[in-house]
């Protein structure tokens, strides 16, 4: 089909890296002689609740290292996880309990020279691009995408424009939150109005 790029997650004999070493030596070969690229591996870790400790800690020492060997065979520079399921008892708290999870990950693929992608699921904790940017690096992202107006209006809620009010507001909440330690603006936005822009940028 000259199909060429992959995602390796599972063979015939499991879930990688849990598979017979003879189908995985055979893959390294199939990589070499056919000019196949692995753009990531996914070993399909951190999909448990917080509360499953044992089960994420041996993800954490024993799978994760497993599969940044089998990447580093195949010259994959990228593992992708999970981002660890949330129940609803679960308290904000553990909000740091996994962000910890995820700096050690990131320091096992470091370690090695490679990247960890997470996968947005929903019912976890990284199931969205936000959510996630804010479990890696304590980071709160502000959207700003539209014209911006100073006040809310019929107009703006219909379109979904920022405003000054909505801004301050935002980043209000952020400086709230204790786990918050960056505040990140996105924007997409051709301007607007001046009212209130000097000011806002000085609370900044």
């Amino acid at each position: 089909w000259g199909i060429r790029i992959f995602e390796l997650r599972g063979l015939r004999t499991g879930r990688v890296p849990a598979i017979d070493q003879a189908e995985f030596r055979s893959i390294v070969e199939l990589v070499k002689r056919h000019q196949v690229e692995i753009t990531a591996i996914s070993p399909g870790i951190f999909k448990h609740l917080l509360s499953n400790k044992a089960a994420l800690e041996k993800e954490l020492s024993e799978v994760l290292p497993k599969t940044v060997e089998m990447a580093q065979r195949l010259g994959s520079g990228l593992i992708i996880v999970f981002g660890f399921q949330r129940s609803k008892e679960d308290q904000p708290e553990l909000h740091r309990e996994a962000v910890n999870l995820l700096r050690r990950a990131t320091a096992v693929a470091e370690n090695a020279g490679m990247r960890l992608a997470i996968e947005n699921e929903p019912g976890f904790w990284c199931d969205t691009g936000k959510n996630t940017a804010r479990m890696i690096g304590d980071v709160a992202v502000i959207d700003v995408s539209g014209p911006i107006t100073y006040r809310s209006s019929w107009l703006t809620r219909y379109f979904g424009w920022p405003t000054i009010e909505d801004l301050q507001a935002q980043r209000a909440a952020a400086l709230a939150d204790a786990t918050v330690k960056t505040i990140a603006y996105r924007f997409d936005s051709p301007g607007g109005i001046v009212d209130m822009v000097p000011e806002h940028a000085a609370e900044i």
